[in-house]
């Protein structure tokens, strides 16, 4: 009879030791998908940064391309030899 009660309380003591143990490794492997979840949020906010940081170079570049269409320099403008024909000239090549 007090080795049936030893028996009794071992297989109860070992079964308490499973559920720790499956609770422990449930606990692990929630908080290595949480690390995970960590890492890669801190990845996309570097991805995202890199990512503003090409948008506003485009918008600059952007910018100042259409500055410099708008307001042309020594550099990309010229005067052209000749002369505008008068309206009475144009009309009377045309006809």
């Amino acid at each position: 009879q007090i080795l049936s009660k030893g028996n009794r309380a071992l297989l109860l003591k070992r079964e308490e030791k499973r559920a720790l143990v499956l609770k422990n490794k449930d606990i692990q492997r929630s908080l290595n998908v949480m690390k995970s979840k960590l890492r890669d949020e801190t990845e996309n906010e570097l991805k995202i940064q890199e990512a503003k940081k090409i948008l506003d170079d485009a918008i600059f570049e952007a910018t100042k391309t259409s500055q410099d269409l708008e307001n042309p320099n020594q550099e990309r403008f010229r005067n052209l030899d000749g002369y505008d024909p008068s309206e009475d000239e144009c009309k009377h090549t045309i006809s």
